[in-house]
């Protein structure tokens, strides 16, 4: 029984034994068990962190002025005649008888060259001659200018069309007792551009006027035949014809008619500046006793001509210069004019 006994207490304690080794060993083989955890793709890894890129600032931009008042709102008036503003170009060669530069060069001093107007433009021309040579008296009398007696010339042209234009002209009298008018028609028919040199005539007519006399008139007439070279020199040749010349010492007993031959050299220097010399010597007619002769610098701005002038006779217009003069060189008298021209 004893034996019995024991048996059933070593069954007991070999099934507490085995129990226990089981609960010992059952976490183990339960991770054993668990599958393994799946590896993680690279592309799900987190990234690493980037510095971020320093922000671009804009520029401020300036601030917007504030709208006018009301009340300074100014209504703009729309301009629908526009004219293009030229000016005058520096030297081109051909310069001088540049219609917008420059005024049209017509004449030396007192001779007239074969070159017309242009077209429906106006040419005041004022002219000073003095009387008494400027070697008299010089600083007293100013060269002569404000010695008294002194020639005042008055002229206008206008550019009828192309190649044709009309001239009147006044100077008074100093020496003789009458004052003279000109009216003259001028017709290029001739062009240096076609015919290698340009040949003008002009004709017309001079009233003598004295006051408590009958008055007086002439007629004459001019050839001009001019060609410009290198576009620098003008060259100009004439032939003139009075029927009543004047001069200071001319009598009744003489000839009144005048026939003169002569011309004109004219070299621009600068676009602004030339010189020039022309000379009339009598050939038939009345002569005195000299050709008449002047020379002058000519000052050429826009519209404008100034020119200083040095010569042996103070008259100016037809009936006078065709004549010749009385002066010699220890004579001379100087004066000037000036030329303003008028396009429309």
């Amino acid at each position: 029984m004893k034996h019995a006994r024991r048996c059933r207490v070593r069954q007991f304690l070999g099934f507490v034994i085995c129990a226990a080794s089981i609960a010992v060993a059952a976490p183990g083989w339960a991770q054993e068990a668990a599958p393994a955890p799946s590896p993680v793709p690279e592309a799900a890894q987190p990234a690493e962190p980037v510095a971020p890129a320093a922000e671009t600032v804009p520029e401020a931009a300036p601030p917007a002025e504030p709208a006018p008042a009301a009340e300074e709102v100014e209504e703009i008036e729309e301009i629908t005649d526009i004219s293009e503003v030229t000016q005058a170009p520096s030297w081109d060669p051909q310069s001088w008888s540049d219609p917008v530069a420059f005024p049209a060069i017509d004449r030396g001093v007192n001779i007239l060259t074969a070159r017309t107007l242009k077209p429906l433009s106006l040419m005041l021309v004022i002219d000073h001659r003095a009387s008494q040579p400027f070697t008299d008296n010089t600083w007293r009398d100013f060269f002569g200018l404000d010695a008294g007696s002194m020639k005042i010339g008055l002229g206008l042209r206008f550019g009828i069309v192309d190649g044709l234009d009309v001239g009147i002209y006044r100077l008074n009298g100093t020496a003789e007792p009458f004052d003279s008018y000109e009216l003259d028609l001028r017709w290029c028919f001739l062009k240096q551009a076609d015919h290698w040199l340009d040949m003008a005539v002009r004709g017309g007519a001079t009233w003598f006027y004295q006051p408590d006399v009958a008055d007086a008139a002439g007629g004459y007439g001019e050839l001009m035949i001019d060609h410009e070279f290198f576009d620098r020199l003008l060259i100009c040749a004439v032939a003139q014809f009075h029927s009543d010349s004047s001069w200071n010492t001319k009598t009744a007993a003489d000839k009144d008619w005048s026939l003169a031959a002569g011309g004109v050299v004219e070299i621009r220097i600068l676009d602004f500046l030339a010189w020039n010399a022309e000379v009339l010597a009598p050939v038939a007619g009345y002569t005195a006793d000299y050709p008449g002769w002047s020379s002058s610098v000519k000052f050429i701005t826009n519209k404008h001509i100034f020119s200083l002038v040095l010569a042996n006779t103070n008259y100016i217009n037809a009936d006078g210069i065709v004549a010749g003069s009385d002066r010699d060189f220890s004579e001379l008298i100087i004066g000037f004019n000036i030329i303003r021209e008028f396009t429309f």
